[in-house]
């Protein structure tokens, strides 16, 4: 009697392994560790400022790519950060004299800069030398910058994205009036 409840439990055990085996085939189990949210061809370097970031971000979410923001001017200028594609993962923080390995160590396809030396200064660069190229995309105006990026990244609503997201920024932004001069005392 024993070894029969023995078989039994054996034979449940085979049938519960197999199902399990048959289910397995159907889940991709690499799935977290491959695919666009891990290799990355495009690398947005960008600095702190609105629009350039509000493009960095929404070609993060439409084409699953990280980004490097780099300090803006009037920034501490130690604050760089890689934002992964998750956006639930936190941004790592990274020292000045560790971009250029860390691009190296991502090995995209290409680097995207976004913005002229006024946005991200030349010293903020990786030096790759010609290993992986570099493109600078420095029009002043960031609407074209959105359409010419859309279609080089072959990303239908990233025009029209920006351009609503821009608006929206206009609305949200507005500088402080300029304070007035005080007058200075006239001498008796």
């Amino acid at each position: 009697m024993r070894k029969s409840g023995l078989a039994k439990a054996a034979a449940v055990l085979t049938c519960g392994v197999m199902a399990v085996s048959a289910m397995a085939g159907f889940w991709d189990w690499t799935r977290p560790f491959q695919g666009p949210e891990r290799r990355v061809t495009t690398l947005i370097i960008t600095a702190n400022y609105k629009r350039p970031l509000a493009l960095a971000q929404l070609i993060r979410a439409q084409n699953r790519q990280p980004y490097l923001l780099v300090p803006a001017q009037q920034d501490d200028p130690k604050n760089f950060f890689f934002c992964p594609v998750n956006e639930t993962v936190p941004a790592m923080k990274l020292q000045e004299a560790d971009i250029t390995r860390f691009v190296r160590l991502l090995n995209p396809d290409r680097v995207l800069v976004l913005g002229d030396e006024r946005y991200v200064p030349a010293r903020y660069l990786p030096a790759l030398e010609g290993r992986i190229p570099i493109v600078r995309i420095d029009c002043d105006d960031w609407n074209k910058n959105a359409a010419m990026l859309g279609n080089m990244l072959n990303l239908t609503h990233l025009e029209s994205d920006f351009t609503n997201i821009s608006t929206e920024l206009d609305h949200l932004y507005k500088p402080l009036p300029p304070q007035p001069a005080e007058t200075a005392a006239p001498a008796a």
